[in-house]
């Protein structure tokens, strides 16, 4: 019977040593959540921040096409712009070659004289 009342005593009125690890291990416990909670939240935020930086990077990307298909349209237009410049200023220089010749017979024409073409 002596085992069975000092066991007794022993639960009823735990050590002091066993109630302090209780409690520095209830801390440790909560300590330990705690951190794994903030860890969790870093991670999630670690997430979220290279999602955001991703669609950064794809929105610089996409613009960055975008304007460099703009470019090659405008230098497409720009070289179709020259050439109908310079079929314009042929056409130009043309009639006022054409208008210049028939002034010239005109006033060759009003003296007596003709220009002279030589076929071959």
């Amino acid at each position: 019977m002596l085992e069975a009342t000092s066991y007794r005593y022993e639960v009823m009125q735990p050590k002091a040593r066993t109630l302090a690890n209780t409690g520095a291990q209830a801390v440790r416990i909560k300590e330990n959540e705690m951190l794994e909670a903030m860890e969790k939240q870093l991670k999630w935020e670690n997430k979220v921040n290279q999602r955001a930086d991703w669609d950064e990077k794809l929105q610089l990307k996409t613009e960055f096409k975008r304007l460099k298909a703009g470019d090659s349209i405008i230098r497409g237009e720009m070289k179709l712009a020259g050439k109908c410049l310079v079929e314009v200023r042929r056409a130009a220089l043309k009639k006022l070659l054409d208008e210049e010749m028939e002034q010239y017979k005109t006033e060759l024409n009003s003296v007596g004289k003709t220009f002279h073409k030589q076929r071959i």
